[in-house]
């Protein structure tokens, strides 16, 4: 790791503010925006987007392009996901910033390294607030992160998208099994009547095993039930 650099993060990153949401002064046409409840780790609630009205000359400040990391500056300081042009001509509103990293840092590199910073509660030393906690442009910009050469940077982040993608794939997996798991479930395992004893001693100690299935129906294998969860 001694080729690995530690810089703050606004001499690696654009960093801009969201614009604020005012009835009032706000001029030009509606376009659907960001706002913080729409931005979770990792990924973005995009079901209920409210509109703004942005003018065209705010377009390139406060749009979205591939690869920009939102990231909450409220509520819980320091969330983010990365943007994937999820929802084309995407706004951003003030209570979120728009980090847009240089040539020289990979996004997914660099969203890996904020999450790492959160899960040890490394933004609150930046925070602003009592009570509310705020992480505002001027204390983000200062934040260090840690920067390997882009080579490096890169096969860190695929390694880690990797896992990533395979959690996702497992969760997918799981809520197929939650709906069409207890429909055949009944008839994988179903319980055994225990044979009638001739006498006490023959009694078994256990119900009958039958390796051909149940009431003539084999049991599901592994390979058939990925089959049946595959997707």
């Amino acid at each position: 790791m001694a080729n690995w650099k530690r810089l703050p993060l606004g001499a690696v990153a654009d960093l801009v503010l969201g614009k604020m949401l005012d009835q009032d002064k706000n001029r030009g046409e509606p376009r659907p925006y960001l706002a913080n409840v729409n931005v979770r780790w990792g990924e973005f609630a995009l079901q209920d987007l409210r509109t703004m009205r942005f003018e065209p000359h705010e377009h390139e400040r406060y749009g979205l392009k591939f690869g920009d990391i939102v990231m909450c500056e409220g509520g819980e300081p320091g969330r983010c996901a990365i943007w994937m042009d999820q929802v084309p001509g995407l706004m951003i509103q003030k209570a979120l910033h728009r980090i847009r990293p240089h040539d020289v840092l990979d996004h997914r590199f660099l969203f890996y390294n904020l999450l790492n910073i959160g899960s040890r509660k490394g933004f609150d030393q930046y925070c602003t607030g009592a009570t509310i906690k705020h992480l505002p442009r001027e204390k983000l910009i200062k934040l260090e992160v840690h920067i390997p050469p882009l080579p490096i940077q890169r096969r860190i982040a695929g390694i880690l998208s990797v896992y990533d993608e395979l959690i996702a794939n497992s969760q997918r997996r799981i809520k197929v099994l939650e709906v069409d798991g207890p429909r055949p479930l009944p008839r994988m395992v179903r319980p055994l009547p225990l044979p009638r004893p001739r006498s006490r001693s023959a009694c078994p100690v256990g119900p009958r095993r039958d390796p051909k299935g149940v009431g003539g129906e084999a049991v599901l294998g592994d390979r058939e039930l990925y089959q049946r969860l595959s997707i």
